[in-house]
C-alpha cells in the first residue's frame, strides 16, 4: 500500500517468462491493451498520478505518491520460481509460495522453506494474526487467508488462499447453468443462451445465432474460457464430476479442432496465417 516496490511476471511464450521488478518509490502501473481488447501490448509505471483519488487512511493527502525518478528491473527468465528468486534478489524480499492460491476447509497447504532471518505470520479471513513457524498450515476458515512474510531487511510480501466452504453447490449450480444454456453440441460455448439459438437472426455483435462456423459467435475468451475453466477448477477442488469432464473435453476438442482438417472461427490454428496483409504466428486464434 505504500507504493515502495511491485513485480510483475508475464508469460511470453512456452518457455520465456518477461519479469517486471519497480524498485522504490511509485504512483502506480496499469497494463495496456490493444484498441479492440483481448490483448495486452504494453505495460505503463507512473511516477505521478494526480487524479487518482486514495484511502486518506493510507495516504493522507488523498492522493499516490509522486516521484521524479523511477528504477525498473527487466530480466527474460524460463522459470515462475527463477522468476520469484529473482525478485527475492532484486527487492529484498521473502516471498511464501503456496502448493494451492484455493484450497477447501481442512486441506494442508505447503509452503516453501522460509529464508534464514525471515518470518511469517498467518492472517485469517476475520483479520486475526498468529506466528507460523511450520512449511505448512491448515485451512480452517472460509474466505482469504493472508501469508505475511517479513524478510530481514524488514519488507512485508503477502500471499493469498482462498478457503472454499459452500461454495461447491453454488459453484455447481452456477456451472450447471452455463453448460446447459451456452453450450453447444459441437462444444463451443456460444454468445446467447441456448432457448435464443433457435430462431434465425443475428445478434446484437451482427453474428449468427449459435452458428460455431460464423467468425464470433463462438467465443474461446470470456464464454468458452469462463465455461471450461471453471469446471476444471470445480473439479480440482471439490472432485471429479462427469457432467462437467464431458463438457470440458468438448469444448477442448472444439477449440483445437481435434478430428478437423479445417479450423473453425475463433478456435486455435496451428497453422500460420494471413488475412489483409496481417501475418499470424502458430497457434493463434484462426
Amino acid at each position: 500500500p505504500q507504493h515502495r516496490w511491485a513485480w510483475l511476471v508475464w508469460q511470453r511464450s512456452e518457455q520465456d517468462l518477461l519479469l517486471i521488478a519497480i524498485d522504490g518509490m511509485h504512483a502506480g502501473w496499469e497494463i495496456l491493451y490493444s484498441h479492440a481488447g483481448h490483448r495486452m501490448e504494453g505495460f505503463r509505471i507512473w511516477a505521478r498520478a494526480d487524479d487518482v483519488i486514495c484511502d486518506p487512511k493510507t495516504f493522507p493527502t488523498g492522493r499516490p505518491p509522486c516521484t521524479t525518478r523511477l528504477k525498473v528491473h527487466l530480466a527474460h527468465l524460463e522459470s515462475r520460481e527463477q522468476a520469484l528468486g529473482r525478485v527475492e534478489g532484486l527487492l529484498g524480499l521473502s516471498i511464501s509460495r503456496p502448493s494451492s492460491t484455493s484450497g477447501v476447509l481442512g486441506q494442508t497447504i505447503t509452503l516453501n522453506p522460509l529464508a534464514q532471518g525471515s518470518q511469517r505470520r498467518l492472517v485469517s479471513p476475520l483479520g486475526h494474526n498468529r506466528s507460523l513457524n511450520d512449511n505448512h498450515f491448515l485451512l480452517e476458515e472460509e474466505g482469504i487467508t493472508t501469508i505475511v512474510t517479513t524478510s530481514p531487511s524488514g519488507l512485508e510480501h503477502e500471499s493469498r488462499v482462498f478457503g472454499l466452504g459452500p461454495w461447491a453447490s453454488l459453484s455447481e449450480k452456477v456451472l450447471r447453468f452455463h453448460r446447459e444454456r451456452y453450450q453447444l453440441g459441437v462444444g463451443a460455448f456460444a454468445r446467447a443462451l441456448n432457448p435464443s439459438l433457435e430462431p434465425k437472426g443475428m445478434n446484437f455483435g451482427g453474428n449468427s445465432f449459435g452458428n460455431h462456423e460464423e467468425s464470433g459467435s463462438c467465443r474461446t475468451g470470456e464464454f468458452g474460457g469462463y465455461g471450461a475453466w471453471a469446471q476444471i477448477l470445480h473439479q480440482r477442488a471439490f472432485g471429479v464430476n462427469t457432467e462437467m469432464s464431458e463438457s470440458v473435453d468438448g469444448y477442448f476438442r472444439w477449440l483445437l479442432n481435434i478430428g478437423r482438417d479445417e479450423p473453425l472461427p475463433s478456435t486455435i490454428d496451428p497453422n500460420p496465417q494471413e488475412v489483409g496483409g496481417r501475418r499470424y504466428s502458430p497457434y493463434h486464434l484462426h
